[in-house]
């Protein structure tokens, strides 16, 4: 399914990149993509959530915290309603 909305918002014009799904998100195997959000502040988040499988996808905003671990920076996801 990533895969797939990669390529369509690709088609309109929507940067996005594919990742595996973070530890923090699933512990299962997967993809996921990573929208920035000044790509949501241009486009809206209407196209995206529109490439979304309804009870199978959802959407995650991610913070970057100035803190470090090792050579990472800290990571926070939140579930976008």
């Amino acid at each position: 399914m990533a895969i797939r909305a990669e390529r369509a918002l690709k088609v309109l014009g929507i940067t996005v990149d594919l990742i595996p799904v973070p530890r923090q998100i699933s512990s299962a195997c997967g993809f996921c993509l990573i929208v920035p959000s000044a790509t949501i502040m241009a486009h809206g988040i209407d196209p995206i959530r529109a490439q979304t499988e309804p009870g199978r996808e959802s959407l995650w905003s991610v913070c970057e915290h100035g803190q470090t671990t090792g050579t990472r920076k800290e990571k926070h996801y939140e579930r976008i309603q």
